[in-house]
């Protein structure tokens, strides 16, 4: 994410015999990531925003943090941790990117799960609205196989929190709680390694609108046995659903882990370990902050030609960066009269 454009100009990109020229210069930046790139490893929870259910009638709490040995030395991987007995319904929650966002409704989701116990589910959210608490998980049931739902954590219903609203099969019928619909067979998975979890929302075809006239997005999910291959668990199959449910706008819009402890009657202890939780698509840039310095450098003849952009990003390369910038009077600057330099670091000049 874009956190800091600092424009070292103030405003003035030319000066004449009649005064002062006051030209403003629009800076786009954007992310398009062609590659996965790894939003959280499983080292620390370092910008993750946790959001659970509002349905908790024994106050219990779920804690994502990085595992140690002996208090000192990280495992590479993150516990998910839940404290008293687990409410009806669970208590389920989400640990999302406040610094990766996507910026539409195309894009690739991966995560690694390993659960502690049978009862401990978990995997990837995606489609998160921050505001409302819906999201669209994929995630591993050790009992029966790995399945598709919807997770709405802020609803004031027991019935509609962990459901298949909004979720079609490619016909366009309701999805349901069956294999070859919203659920897969585990297969050959085994327990006692990581499951990698991909998650894919793509643009609808035109035969998904003639099923779903409103359809927003049609959705796979599969599991591998490694974060390098697209190759599916034996035994198992890839889930492909159309929904319905709108894209999150904006700054709502969220990917993260995903994970609950499915016991209703014990205390709920650890539920499983999450590492390398990873991005592939186009990802939603803030708009920069822009401030104007009142020194100026200017040229002998009073002009001033080139604005020194520093451009501050925790996430992406700068050769990921898109930048374009434009003159609001075509008068004074034609269009193309602008160009960028990059001069070394994440400094781009434009002249």
């Amino acid at each position: 994410m874009i956190n800091s454009c600092r424009v070292f100009w103030g405003g003035i990109i030319g000066l004449n015999k009649i005064g002062l020229v006051y030209t403003f210069l629009v800076v786009v930046a954007s992310s398009s990531l062609a590659k996965p790139v790894v939003v959280n490893d499983g080292r620390k929870v370092t910008g993750l925003v946790q959001i659970e259910n509002k349905l908790n009638d024994v106050n219990g709490t779920i804690e994502l943090r990085p595992a140690m040995r002996n208090n000192r030395w990280p495992l590479g991987y993150l516990e998910m941790i839940q404290s008293k007995k687990t409410p009806i319904p669970p208590l389920r929650a989400a640990w999302y990117s406040n610094e990766i966002r996507p910026k539409t409704g195309e894009y690739k989701l991966w995560v690694e799960f390993q659960p502690s116990t049978i009862e401990g589910m978990g995997g990837v959210v995606g489609w998160l609205n921050n505001e409302t608490g819906v999201g669209i998980y994929y995630q591993l049931n050790s009992y029966d196989g790995f399945q598709v739902g919807t997770v709405s954590f802020l609803t004031d219903d027991a019935d509609a929190n962990f459901t298949l609203d909004g979720l079609f099969n490619l016909d366009g019928s309701p999805a349901n709680d069956d294999y070859g619909s919203a659920w897969s067979d585990l297969g050959e998975y085994d327990p006692e390694r990581f499951a990698v979890l991909q998650l894919t929302f793509s643009p609808p075809t035109d035969e998904d609108r003639e099923v779903l006239e409103d359809v927003t997005a049609r959705i796979s999910a599969y599991p591998s046995n490694a974060r390098t291959t697209a190759k599916l668990i034996g035994g198992t199959s890839k889930i492909e659903l159309l929904t319905n449910l709108p894209l999150p706008q904006g700054g709502n819009h969220h990917i993260g882990y995903f994970g609950f402890w499915d016991s209703i009657w014990n205390e709920g202890s650890k539920i499983g370990d999450f590492r390398w939780l990873r991005f592939e698509g186009e990802a939603y840039n803030e708009l920069p902050t822009i401030e104007p310095i009142a020194d100026v450098v200017s040229n002998d003849d009073g002009s001033v030609d080139q604005i020194e952009l520093m451009i501050e990003d925790l996430e992406t390369k700068k050769s990921q960066l898109k930048i374009s910038a434009s003159a609001l009077d075509a008068d004074f600057i034609s269009e193309g009269g602008l160009k960028i330099l990059k001069k070394g670091g994440k400094n781009p000049y434009l002249d």
